[in-house]
Order: structure tokens, then C-alpha cells, then sequence
């Protein structure tokens, strides 16, 4: 997954965290607590943690500690995660984030439309969940199907092709290119290409 981006600094590319921690001389992870409850970093570290994120111009968290976010996992999501394969990487990585920021990730299984319309009312008639990620969706209209929630709804590991929501999702594309110049260098000339059709992040 890409990393927690804020606005663009003096350089035009989005400052990431990996810059701040840079700057500091510290990891990422401790950069990530810093910015977010604090927990087991010391006071004048995360001054000059915030101080630094500052000047290089990443967006510090909002007021969202304390708020639930939902991960909605598809069927295709949690057969993947039952394998040990992307998924299980994905909430490692959103699990970690979020306990810097102070949120409590509570995880609902979407296995069809009626899942996902409890899941749409859940999210609107409560006012301590902060927004939804919902993962590995179908390619089909999730917003229109979301309709206002009023609260973010980001797509991860999928797209929105009318680009209403934001999404988060791999390169594939890079991916198999680099996956096959590795194997053409190794000698071989006879590539199968495995696929899954239908989902826009493959295809």
C-alpha cells in the first residue's frame, strides 16, 4: 500500500512520513506515534517530531482519536485473507495506523447487498464512527450504492471509476512488468500470465 501522504511540500510531491522520520533521524513508526497519541515517545521527541512535520508540510491529524473506523472486508477480501496473502498485509498496515492515531478499527464482513446496507446504516446512525475502508470491494457503483454518508469512505485495494471516492490500491501494472523483466533475465522465454477478470485494479 502507499504510505500516509499529507500536502505537497516545497518540492511538489506529497510529504510522507517516510520524509518526516527522515528529517528527524528516527523510524516511521515512531514518527506515526509521535503524530498521533504519543504513546512511548518521549515529550521532546515528539515536539521536534511535530516541529519538523510542520516545516516540511504534512498535514498533522485531526481530532478523530477516540472514533471508530470501519474496515469493510468483501467475500473476495476475507478469502484472501484466509490464504495469508495481500489482505493479511493490508490490515497489519491499517491496524498499526490507526493505533497511532488513536482509533479503535472494528471490522464488518460484507458478503452481499444485504451486508452492505446494515453496514451503510450502521455508519450514518453513528456518530463515533469516523469513516469507512471498505476493501477489496466489487467494481461496481459503491457510492451510489453508499449514497451520503456524510463521513469518508475510501476504497482500498479498488477504484471508483467516476473518481468519487479516493482509493488506495496496488500498481499491478509496474508490478508485472518488473515480475517479468526478472524473469526474462533469468533466461526464461515461455510466460504464463495468471489473471483475474473483471476488477479494474487487475484488468
Amino acid at each position: 500500500m502507499a504510505a500516509t501522504t499529507g500536502k505537497r511540500g516545497q518540492t511538489g510531491r506529497r510529504v510522507r512520513l517516510v520524509d518526516v522520520a527522515a528529517r528527524c533521524g528516527v523510524s516511521v513508526a515512531t514518527v506515526s506515534r509521535a503524530l498521533g497519541t504519543g504513546q512511548g515517545v518521549a515529550p521532546d521527541l515528539r515536539a521536534r517530531v511535530v516541529e519538523a512535520a510542520q516545516r516540511l508540510g504534512y498535514v498533522l491529524p485531526s481530532g478523530i482519536a477516540g472514533k471508530t473506523v470501519i474496515l469493510a472486508a468483501s467475500q473476495a477480501a476475507m478469502i484472501d485473507y484466509a490464504r495469508s496473502q495481500f489482505t493479511l498485509h493490508v490490515l497489519d498496515g491499517l491496524t498499526e495506523r490507526a493505533g497511532a492515531l488513536g482509533l479503535d478499527v472494528r471490522t464488518r464482513a460484507v458478503a452481499g447487498p444485504g451486508d452492505e446496507a446494515a453496514l451503510w446504516a450502521e455508519v450514518r446512525g453513528d456518530p463515533g464512527i469516523a469513516g469507512v475502508l471498505y476493501l477489496t470491494p466489487d467494481d461496481g457503483d459503491v457510492a451510489g450504492r453508499a449514497g451520503a454518508l456524510g463521513k469518508p469512505l475510501v476504497l482500498v485495494n479498488g477504484e471508483d471509476p467516476w473518481m468519487r471516492l479516493s482509493s488506495v490500491a496496488p500498481c499491478n501494472h509496474s508490478a508485472a512488468a518488473l515480475a517479468t523483466e526478472a524473469l526474462v533475465a533469468a533466461g526464461h522465454r515461455d510466460i504464463l500470465f495468471l489473471t483475474r477478470p473483471g476488477r479494474r485494479t487487475i484488468a
